[in-house]
């Protein structure tokens, strides 16, 4: 083993210049590459905070056998499936690519989809570019969720500091533009459940008074039978329940028209989209040791590897 051990060590020693001329020739690409070639990447992130609030969960209606399916489309849950589907959503990602971003500290901006495109052609009609241009916009956009807290927070890494702050705060905006129209529309099929409900409990409630009404004009004197003031009972506590009803709907139209009118924001943002300064991506400097490390070790395998085969040759012809 000691023997193996030593001709491992001289074959390396030997092989001095080699290793040299290895590490020369990696050390001059990586200078050129990190010098004219490599592009650092930055990361701009937000927090978002996505509230239980809304008219829809301080409805009564279920409490009275009403429930409906969109009730509960406004919760912190759903916001979050919601956001997760529109971010691989390919209608969503191609209205982001309509975007304009800046890509310098001038007031000048481009499309999104011609920064994307980076000077380059991609063949195809406009369908194969559009699907082209929202994949690479996906793969700069990812979100992590706290289900404790409702909070979301948002990164968006470029080549471009200035295009990943805009697309996160183009992102930001299209997701809150996108929640609150289908939060509307979930107030509006809410409100054409209440005025359809509100029909047959007007319906009702005329019946209710109209049975109290006839019940009182044919039996004047009921002090005297148990009987008729207990149908009276009846009839009045039909009655009122008519009238708790029909105002609960009209309170719950009211709420649903305020939330539509009032809501401008679908969340809260915790946190703006940051500017990076600073690259997020692994400094050059480590980059460019751990790259010379591994040019070390390859030639330094190479010779290894090459005496253990030249040693498993002798063996077999020996064998």
């Amino acid at each position: 083993m000691d023997a193996d051990l030593k001709q491992i060590i001289k074959a390396i020693f030997n092989e001095w210049k080699f290793i040299l001329k290895s590490m020369i020739v990696l050390s001059v690409t990586l200078l050129l590459y990190f010098f004219f070639f490599y592009s650092p990447s930055y990361t701009s992130s937000s927090k978002v905070y996505l509230s239980d609030l809304s008219s829809n969960e301080l409805s009564l209606l279920p409490t009275l056998g009403m429930g409906t399916p969109f009730l509960n489309s406004g919760s912190a849950v759903n916001k979050i499936s919601i956001i997760e589907e529109f971010l691989g959503s390919y209608s969503f990602l191609v209205r982001m690519l309509e975007k304009d971003v800046h890509i310098d500290s001038s007031d000048k901006t481009i499309k999104l989809s011609a920064f994307l495109l980076d000077n380059k052609k991609i063949d195809g009609d406009k369908y194969i570019i559009e699907k082209s241009l929202s994949s690479k916009l996906r793969q700069k956009i990812t979100t992590s969720v706290d289900f404790e807290s409702s909070i979301v927070t948002i990164k968006v890494e470029s080549k471009n500091k200035y295009a990943a702050k805009d697309i996160n705060t183009h992102f930001i905006d299209e997701i809150n533009q996108s929640l609150l129209t289908l939060q509307n529309q979930a107030g509006e099929k809410k409100l054409a459940f209440i005025d359809e409900r509100m029909i047959g409990i007007n319906v009702a409630l005329s019946e209710a008074e109209k049975a109290l009404l006839d019940f009182r004009y044919a039996n004047k004197n009921i002090a005297s039978s148990p009987i008729l003031q207990m149908n009276l009972e009846k009839l009045v506590r039909k009655l009122d329940f008519q009238v708790t009803l029909k105002t609960l709907l009209l309170q719950e139209r009211e709420l649903a028209v305020l939330d539509k009118i009032e809501k401008s924001n679908a969340f809260t943002t915790l946190e703006k989209p940051t500017f990076p300064a600073i690259p997020s991506s692994t400094r050059r400097l480590y980059q460019f040791i751990a790259y010379l490390t591994i040019g070390l070790l390859a030639p330094i395998t190479f010779i290894v590897a090459k005496i253990f085969y030249r040693n498993f040759l002798i063996f077999i012809k020996n064998f």
